[in-house]
């Protein structure tokens, strides 16, 4: 039923980029209809013995934590895949921090388009990992031969808490002249500013070490206060992390509190620019934070 033939070796680049949209609105169509656990994808047209896999590390994410994603695809045909590209629609408050792509285990070259603004779920980025371009021309040519596995590991972090759809994903290549794709249903993943606290406004108390951390003024221009309220701190150390929304540890400090209730301060340095922050605050193991903006 599913079965697209690839245009002919010397066709002109407009063409062929009218055969990708066509190709990615049929995966659209099939990945918004179906909802199925993240793990194995369905292959179309089915019948190639090929694996395509796409793993989420974990459904529940702290904020400034980072969630990885795992892409792998197995070639146990006897003939190459090549023109081989996958695809990802990611919410637009999600970052890539960084990316692999290997073929058993060794780096291969690859080219990373995105962030671009999706077209199909708005608030959405598209990305897309290109291993053997199907663009006439193009320098990549790597095909996955037979027997061969490629594993694309990309990880992310979050800039803002809610529960964010994953819509759609695909393994898209060329195989004995017939275009297949890989895809399977959407899957989900929870933000939350820390996975031993609620979301604010959820009927959850935070966790028994806090009662109330907040941060002012928010925006902030030079310095920021964060203070915090809580049963059995007094005595306690505390840790205050600050985290870039790369999920990289820019600033921390720890204190020795001398009573349940303070205020800790975080004035960043010239090089800390505009934009969004979180943090991070540790009491005996409890973790809160939130969502800082710097404005200069």
């Amino acid at each position: 039923m599913w079965a697209f033939n690839r245009p002919a070796p010397g066709a002109d680049k407009p063409n062929m980029r009218r055969y990708i949209h066509m190709t990615l609105k049929v995966i659209a169509m099939i990945a918004v209809a179906s909802i199925a656990a993240v793990g194995q994808e369905a292959m179309h047209p089915s019948g190639p013995n090929l694996d395509s896999r796409y793993t989420v590390s974990d459904t529940l994410l702290a904020l400034g934590d980072t969630l990885q994603f795992e892409r792998r695809l197995t070639n146990n045909e006897s003939y190459a895949l090549t023109g081989v590209y996958l695809m990802e629609n990611l919410p637009s408050a999600f970052a890539i921090v960084d990316e692999t792509v290997t073929i058993d285990g060794s780096p291969v070259a690859f080219r990373a388009d995105g962030p671009t603004t999706s077209q199909a779920y708005p608030g959405y980025n598209d990305y897309r990992w290109t291993i053997d371009s199907p663009d006439v021309g193009e320098a990549l040519n790597r095909p996955l031969n037979p027997g061969e596995q490629l594993i694309i590991r990309y990880r992310v972090v979050s800039s803002d808490i809610g529960h964010f759809a994953l819509p759609l994903h695909a393994t898209v290549m060329y195989g004995n002249s017939t275009g297949l794709f890989a895809t399977e249903g959407a899957d989900s993943v929870r933000v939350v500013i820390s996975l031993d606290t609620a979301d604010p406004g959820e009927d959850r108390p935070l966790p028994t070490s806090f009662q109330l951390v907040s941060a002012f003024p928010n925006p902030f221009n030079a310095e920021v206060s964060i203070a915090y309220k809580g049963t059995g701190l007094a005595n306690k150390m505390l840790r205050l992390e600050i985290y870039n929304t790369a999920g990289r540890l820019i600033a921390s400090q720890s204190v020795k509190a001398s009573t349940d209730e303070g205020i800790l301060h975080w004035a960043p340095d010239l090089a800390s620019g505009s934009g969004v922050y979180l943090y991070r605050l540790t009491a005996d193991g409890t973790k809160v934070g939130g969502k800082l903006v710097l404005i200069k």
